[in-house]
């Protein structure tokens, strides 16, 4: 849908002149990029609203989009499979930030904050087939991913003891374990075969 609305938008404005055709695969992209990230901004707005966490559905947001766009993970072939996969996973998130905290303990934030660690030692940054990196770039995406991690972990423990805001906590590893189900996904989506030659 969002590709058929983009062209039908690229094709008005080559006929009336605005582009020239040989840019129109620039401008269909462009477009598209445009429109999926409008509805999933409405969608982290309504669920964040409807939650009653507004704030935590932004922070999702903006924390998730910054440490996926390094580890990589499952991509979803259609838009629409994207908007769908993104709107169960953060409403999952928004569901354990609201009723996880009387029952959370420093164990498993631990645990969760390794699993993350591990993750991403072993494994990231995951490739896009559309957008390969060499070994230098790896090594780059792996660092940038621990350093996120190391900073998000600290911010983690900094609001639960000093600030007693054990919500925020919870959410920053409900977003490191989203970020690492969706490297798991894509790593038993490909049989296991992810960098293998990083590591033979």
């Amino acid at each position: 849908m969002i590709a058929r609305i983009s062209s039908r938008i690229v094709k008005a404005l080559i006929e009336n002149n605005i582009i020239k055709t040989e840019e129109n695969e620039i401008y269909q992209f462009g477009i598209e990029m445009v429109i999926s990230t409008t509805i999933v901004i409405l969608i982290v707005l309504c669920c964040g609203i409807l939650f009653g966490e507004l704030l935590s559905s932004i922070v999702f947001f903006i924390v998730f989009a910054f440490v996926r766009s390094s580890s990589g993970g499952y991509h979803a072939d259609t838009y629409f499979k994207c908007n769908i996969i993104y709107t169960i996973n953060l409403v999952i998130v928004l569901f354990w930030v609201k009723f996880a905290p009387p029952y959370y303990s420093l164990c498993g934030h631990i645990m969760f904050l390794l699993i993350y660690f591990l993750m991403v030692y072993q494994f990231s940054p995951i490739e896009n087939s559309n957008k390969p990196l060499d070994n230098s770039q790896k090594k780059k995406h792996k660092m940038i991913c621990v350093f996120y991690g190391i900073i998000l972990s600290a911010i983690s423990v900094v609001l639960w003891y000093k600030y007693t805001q054990v919500k925020y906590a919870v959410l920053i590893t409900a977003i490191l374990i989203s970020v690492s189900i969706s490297m798991a996904v894509e790593i038993f989506r490909k049989g296991g075969k992810i960098n293998e030659k990083d590591r033979s």
